[in-house]
């Protein structure tokens, strides 16, 4: 598959991931939160394969070698994927089948569309080769930010089997994780029609959507595992 392919397929599985979490009625997505044990799994390795591709990123940026980064991203995204696919298959087997695009998922769409026809109107004013120095090591801090809480929530999941601890709310993570593959998948196709700028700017609004994903889900798994 082509670059082109890889995002696209990435960028269509992620938005209909979307449309599933944010059209169901609270009530019934809470369900999720009763299937703990799926739905820690699922978060663990999107949160790995995100880990996977910041620190592509990163190193990608300090080297200024965006070719290999192009490369490593591909394969990373090609990963990422089925388990993209397979976290689709667990909430609307939970949840149910049937889904019809809301409000929300539409506000959300919306947002995301808006802020990459910003950043796309802006490209070729900023000086790209700067931010890219500035922002390599803002995405590695993130990237290693990912693996630790990933290694976290494996804890959290072996006490909640031991004790039985009462679940955390994923809904809200999941959802924040989804937003950021659909970015990075928006990243991945504006750096193949040469819009680094876009691609940049794609990279650090994922980054900063899962970092606030990252810190409320570090903060209670600290006080479930230290509880």
């Amino acid at each position: 598959m082509d670059f082109v392919t890889v995002p696209l397929l990435l960028l269509v599985v992620s938005l209909y991931t979307l449309m599933a979490l944010y059209s169901y009625d609270k009530e019934r997505i809470a369900i999720l939160n009763s299937y703990w044990e799926m739905i820690t799994l699922g978060i663990f390795a999107l949160l790995i394969l995100l880990g996977l591709i910041y620190f592509t990123v990163s190193i990608g940026f300090l080297l200024e070698n965006l070719s290999l980064m192009k490369l490593l991203m591909k394969g990373v995204i090609v990963m990422s994927i089925p388990i993209v696919i397979v976290v689709l298959y667990g909430v609307k087997s939970k949840v149910g089948f049937f889904v019809v695009p809301n409000g929300s998922f539409l506000d959300v769409l919306t947002y995301i569309s808006i802020y990459w026809l910003l950043i796309y109107h802006l490209e070729g004013l900023m000086d790209t080769g700067r931010i890219m120095g500035y922002l390599a090591l803002l995405i590695l801090i993130i990237s290693l930010l990912m693996f630790t809480t990933s290694l976290l929530l494996m804890r959290y999941r072996k006490l909640m089997k031991r004790h039985m601890m009462q679940p955390l709310d994923m809904i809200e993570a999941l959802k924040g994780i989804i937003v950021t593959f659909t970015l990075i998948a928006i990243a991945g196709l504006s750096a193949n029609f040469g819009l680094l700028f876009t691609h940049i700017m794609s990279d650090l609004a994922g980054a900063l959507i899962v970092l606030i994903v990252l810190t409320r889900l570090l903060t209670e798994l600290r006080v479930y595992i230290r509880g």
